[in-house]
């Protein structure tokens, strides 16, 4: 009996543990290998230890010494090798799983952190997974948050992730206010497509699109470092229509507020009132 109630006690804290520490688990989905940061997907019931993810400990001026230009053996004799590694567009994300200090305590949050190589093998960005994890690191609380949410049929041709000219104003706009409004902005962007063709289609297609944004905007100056993109496909719509009501031209319409980039601004430093953004 004894042993019955501990087996059903670990199954539940396995469960509570990877929450914690591995955000974005849903039942029954499939493992999204086009995210910057892989998430871990499997049923619940079937959890077992080797989902569970372990942190190493590094101290954190180590972490904080790597900068744009290292090379890949600089990076690893500093960092170790990484947990993971994925490729993309000709260059490379390192991944790591660090313990950052929680709350003053003895307790430990893992967070993933990135750091990503170009073509020739040097450092050209990095960041960390969540927001919560960048403050944890370093130490500064965000003060002020937006959400802007901005069309992708503004942004993008149809079936396309190339921005448009009219696109390409809208975000250099974008990123001017961002500058006068921001000292230190924080910004997550954030794909998503409608549900119309196959789900890994439309997922790449919402990768490809953030990372054309993400371009746009480094190219007006906001710091690529500063910046993470994620694409999440068709998985988080916000309006649902029935295809047996519309016809395709109906349809589309009617997915068009499901076509957006969703743009997260945090500021780790507050400007005063008259100077924040409307």
């Amino acid at each position: 009996m004894i042993a019955h109630v501990w087996m059903r006690f670990r199954a539940a804290l396995l469960v509570f543990v990877v929450i914690l520490c591995a955000p974005n688990l849903h039942a029954g989905d499939e493992l999204d290998d086009g995210s910057r940061f892989p998430d871990i997907h499997v049923v619940f019931d079937e959890l077992d230890e080797p989902y569970l993810r372990v942190g190493a400990n590094v101290d954190h001026a180590v972490v904080d010494s790597v900068r744009e230009g290292m090379t890949v053996d600089e990076v690893a004799y500093r960092l170790g090798g990484p947990e993971s590694v994925k490729h993309h567009d000709e260059v490379s994300d390192w991944h790591y799983n660090i313990n950052l200090p929680f709350s003053g305590s003895d307790s430990v949050v893992v967070c993933q952190y990135r750091v990503e190589f170009d073509a020739d093998g040097y450092v050209s960005t990095t960041d960390w997974r969540r927001r919560h994890c960048e403050s944890l690191f370093t130490g500064v609380a965000p003060r002020s948050a937006e959400l802007v949410t901005l069309s992708s049929d503004v942004l993008f041709d149809f079936d396309s992730h190339e921005v448009t000219a009219e696109g390409r104003k809208e975000l250099e706009e974008l990123a001017r206010q961002l500058k006068q409004s921001y000292e230190e902005p924080l910004i997550t962007l954030v794909g998503h497509t409608d549900r119309i063709g196959s789900d890994d289609y439309n997922l790449e297609l919402s990768e490809r699109r953030v990372a054309s944004v993400r371009r746009v905007l480094s190219d007006q100056g906001i710091a690529r470092d500063a910046i993470v993109a994620e694409g999440r496909g068709s998985r988080e719509p916000v309006v649902k229509c029935d295809a047996d009501t519309y016809s395709e031209a109906q349809l589309k319409e009617c997915l068009r507020p499901n076509r957006r980039v969703e743009i997260e601004v945090l500021d780790r430093v507050a400007r005063s009132a008259q100077q924040t953004r409307r």
